[in-house]
This record gives structure tokens, sequence and C-alpha cells, in this order.
């Protein structure tokens, strides 16, 4: 019954009636429940829609989905399949995109590859199928952003071939940590020398040495946003960084013989790295980079970047050999806070710390860039410690570029078709 009764303070009893939901009441509960993360209680709200006759539509399942991806449950995957059958009886010939998302993040989560197979080719035939207004270019994008991956290439010259990314299905020959705060799947162990302090140098003296190990951890949808390269202290298990990295496989008149795919070029490329900021000084980047580097020798595939802002990680490129290849890149010059000119705050740099509110540990100088030009928010200023700086320092800083994608030197000798310098 729809019928409320409430008594007022003096006692006087009120009684009124209340219409039933309607849509948008099932849909801010929805709302609600996804944000508090509660997957149940979707389910629980979308029952009671059906129960009180009132039709899920696309926007319902999209809600219905996307909380069950962002919640862990030991049923997720059951419903999940539930829901989808479901979406599919009352919502036949609309294709939504953003609910077949959440089925593969799902899926992918829980390692139901074969579930993800299904789903990727439901919404291959759906988005061939439905006037789309996505444009070929876009469509061409999506249907690489499946070979976004590390390892063996997707083999779909089977059609019994389950769409399985190689290295998720090589990852049972991998051990897996589960002491992290996220399961990693241990690549391999490199044990590198340690900075010791300059009174330490001394040829007597035993250079100390870190255990490193590394590995790949994967992303919610491993089909869209490629894999992490994570690397641990192998004697205290604290972790160290990661390095975003996406690849792909691009289609190439070369005959390639170095490629072991035979059917293009497979590129790697970094989005990112973090070195922990209680491990920064330790030259970990360059390790970083030196393994992603020798993991790209290692399975055939070129190194490159995508678009990269961040002038330290630009720097880091630079060294191993990078070439900024966009043409609206800014060239920049990287010097450490210490150099900062005068007039720019570095005879006081007690005061410009208090002022920013942080403490910057590099000044980044380019003719094309001005303090509040806009080209780095305040948060990336914060976030890289570093500061803007007016007029070049004395040493002039280190030299890359910002705003850029980056190739290595033999892309460009592939391109060229010059093999024989690779």
């Amino acid at each position: 019954s729809n019928i409320r009764t409430v008594q007022t303070y003096d006692g006087t009893t009120l009684k009124y009636s209340l219409p039933p939901p309607d849509r948008m009441a099932y849909l801010t509960a929805l709302t609600g429940s996804t944000k508090c993360k509660t997957s149940h209680h979707s389910m629980e709200i979308m029952d009671l829609m059906k129960k009180r006759g009132v039709k899920p539509d696309k926007v319902v399942y999209n809600q219905v989905l996307s909380s069950l991806a962002s919640t862990k449950s030991n049923d997720r995957c059951e419903l999940a399949r539930r829901v989808w059958d479901q979406m599919e009886e009352d919502c036949k010939g609309v294709y939504s995109e953003n609910a077949y998302k959440s089925l593969l993040s799902i899926f992918s989560k829980e390692s139901s590859w074969e579930d993800v197979k299904k789903v990727n080719d439901v919404m291959e035939s759906r988005a061939g199928a439905t006037n789309s207004a996505m444009t070929d270019a876009k469509r061409q994008k999506n249907s690489s952003n499946t070979n976004m991956l590390t390892g063996n290439i997707i083999d779909k010259s089977s059609p019994d071939a389950t769409l399985v990314p190689g290295y998720l299905k090589d990852l049972k020959l991998l051990e897996k940590v589960d002491a992290a705060k996220k399961p990693w799947y241990r690549v391999g162990r490199i044990s590198v020398p340690t900075k010791a302090p300059a009174s330490q140098h001394h040829d007597n003296i035993t250079q100390a040495r870190m255990e490193i190990s590394f590995g790949v951890q994967t992303h919610r949808n491993p089909f869209l946003n490629g894999v992490t390269l994570v690397f641990y202290d192998a004697v205290s298990g604290e972790k160290l960084g990661f390095m975003l990295i996406r690849n792909e496989l691009e289609k190439n008149q070369i005959d390639n013989k170095s490629n072991n795919t035979g059917t293009g070029i497979l590129y790697s490329s970094i989005l990112g790295m973090l070195v922990d900021e209680n491990q920064r000084g330790k030259g970990l980047s360059k390790i970083f980079m030196g393994t992603w580097l020798k993991l790209c020798l290692d399975c055939n595939a070129l190194p490159r970047s995508e678009k990269i802002n961040k002038p330290l990680l630009a720097l880091v490129l630079s060294n191993f050999g990078f070439v900024p290849v966009s043409q609206d890149k800014v060239d920049v010059e990287i010097s450490p806070i210490k150099d900062l000119h005068k007039a720019d705050g570095g005879d006081d740099l007690d005061a410009l710390r208090e002022k920013l509110g942080y403490d910057p540990k590099i000044t980044v100088y380019s003719r094309k860039l001005s303090p509040g030009s806009g080209h780095f928010g305040e948060r990336e200023m914060r976030t890289q410690q570093m500061v803007i700086s007016r007029y070049p320092t004395d040493p002039q800083g280190k030299a890359t570029a910002v705003k850029t994608s980056f190739d290595h030197a033999m892309i460009n000798h592939l391109r060229e078709g010059d093999l024989e310098q690779l």
C-alpha cells in the first residue's frame, strides 16, 4: 500500500498517499548503490522494478553492470551472466556499448576468458549491425585495442581460438605474488648496484647491490588498457614503482623478418612511469626503462611512447635514444631547483617553497613556457614537484621535449626500410 501514516508532535495522526516510484526514482536509487559499491542492492532494485511493472532499459542495465564491475563478490560472474541474459531479452535491438564494456571489465577481473570472448564477439557483431556514430577511424582504433597486449599476439585465424591476450594465457606459467595489495605475476629478477655516498667510493669497499623482482599486473580491462610492469624489492617486498605499457600490432608493408608474428609490427608504448617517493634518487627510473627495453628486444617489439607531458619521464626517454615526433612539441631544459635563476626566486628557495605550498625539486625552462601560461596545471606542477622558470639556468639544463610522443631511432630505420640497421 502507498498509504503512509505519521504522528505530529501534538499527537495528531495524519494519513497521506505517495505515488508509486517511477523509472527516475529507481535510477536515483541505482546511482546511489553504484557510488556506495553495493552491487547486491543494485540487483535488488532491478528485481523490484520488474516486480512493480517498470521495465528496465539499457540505462538501468548500465548502472547495474557498472555496480557489479566496481564491487568484488564471489558470485560476480554468475550475477553478470544473469544480468546480461536479461538485458538481451529486455533490450532487443538496442546496443549499449557501456554495458558491454562493464561486462568485459567484470569477466576480465575474474579471468573468465570464455565469457570475455563471447562479449567481444557480440560487441563486434552489434557494432557492425547498428547505425553507430563511430567513424571508420574510430572503429579501426577500437578493433586494434584488442591487440594492445603484452606477450603473444591474438590468433584470430582459427574460429575456435579464444580471444584472450597472450600474456594472460601464460599467467598460469608464472609465479603469482599475493603479498601486495593487488596480485601480480613475477617475470624475472635483476641485481643492480646501489648508489653509495661519495665518501664510501673506495676500491676496497664492495659495492652493495639491490635485488629487484619485476612482473606484470593486469588492468581492469586489459583489452583497452594494456598492462602494468611492476617492480618490487626482492628482499623486503616493498613496491619500488611501475610502468604503464600498452602494446599493439600494426600492419606494415615491410617484410620485417625480425618480427615473429608474420602479420605486422609489434609496438610497445609507454604511457607513464612512477617511482615510489621513498625510492627516488636511486636511479630506478633508468633501471625500469632498461628492463622494459630488454623485454621489447626479447619479444621483437619496437619501443615508443604515447604523448608524454612529464619532463622527467621525457628526459629518461631522451637519455635512452628516443626522439620527440610531434609537430607541436615543446622543447624544454630541466635543471635541479638549486640552479633556479635568482629572478625566479632562486636566491630564496625557502620563501619560494612557502609561497608554492610544496617542495619543488626541478625547474623547467622553455621559450614557449612561462609561469601561468596554462601548459601545466597547478596539480601537475605539484605532483611533478616542478616550477616553470622565466630565465635559463646556469649551467644550462638537460634538453628534452614535452607535449609529444617519442619514437626510438630504430623505428625510423624500419620506416625507411633499412632493416640491416635494426
